[in-house]
């Protein structure tokens, strides 16, 4: 297995940083499970960074754009 099997992502969107935490800006078309996808998580993850629950997000409910999603857990 290769790092870059491992690490996956997009170089279509822009990848901004706050305090070293990586997040995304939602484009309206995407959900939490395509972006973990799309970024090599588990949906749980891609919530967990995000503090979101998933019984409380209806399923492949749509995030809304100009959203601020992170794509890695808070550094302690």
């Amino acid at each position: 297995v290769t790092a870059s099997s491992i690490y996956r992502y997009s170089f279509d969107r822009q990848i901004y940083s706050d305090n070293g935490r990586p997040f995304i800006i939602a484009t309206g078309s995407e959900t939490y499970s395509s972006l973990a996808e799309e970024y090599n998580l588990f949906e749980c993850e891609i919530l967990k960074f995000n503090n979101l629950k998933k019984k409380d997000m209806p399923r492949n409910k749509k995030i809304e754009a100009g959203t601020q999603v992170y794509i890695a857990k808070k550094k302690k």
